[in-house]
């Protein structure tokens, strides 16, 4: 059994250059990104987009798909011992246009940082692989 997720790298233009929404969930005590498992008949794009909202409160216009992101976790209501399945992750792009966040039982609090500061808060290391491949400088040079 593989879980299918999906998520967005969401960024918004401000003053100092671009900055990226990482988030805080309590229940892990992690910093990460916004993602979550897609429903059935659900797509991969729509997923990302109801999980950005949900979990964060924001809308935003969807850019390129970045690079998928392939794992093993423990499924939930499993036992210590049992066996790790496998979780894929598709990414996109996401430029938040509008939208406000209000905590929720999955996402207690967020930052706007710059790239390098989410480099440094994220707790995955695929989290910070993923913002490796990405062109931050040909982001904000489309803002001017």
């Amino acid at each position: 059994m593989t879980i299918f997720a999906a998520g967005c790298v969401i960024y918004r233009r401000s003053g100092s250059g671009v900055e990226l929404l990482i988030i805080h969930r309590d229940r892990y005590d992690d910093w990460t990104l916004p993602k979550g498992k897609r429903d059935e008949g659900e797509t991969d794009l729509e997923c990302a987009k109801r999980e950005v909202f949900e979990e964060t409160g924001f809308t935003g216009v969807v850019g390129e798909e970045l690079p998928s992101s392939e794992y093993s976790v423990r499924p939930k209501k499993s036992k210590k011992g049992d066996k790790r399945v496998p979780k894929i992750v598709r990414w996109w792009l996401m430029e938040m246009t509008g939208g406000t966040f209000e905590p929720n039982e999955e996402v207690d609090s967020i930052q706007w940082v710059s790239p390098s500061k989410a480099g440094e808060l994220l707790t995955y290391q695929r989290d910070q692989d993923l913002l490796l491949g990405i062109d931050f400088a040909e982001l904000e040079q489309s803002f001017n």
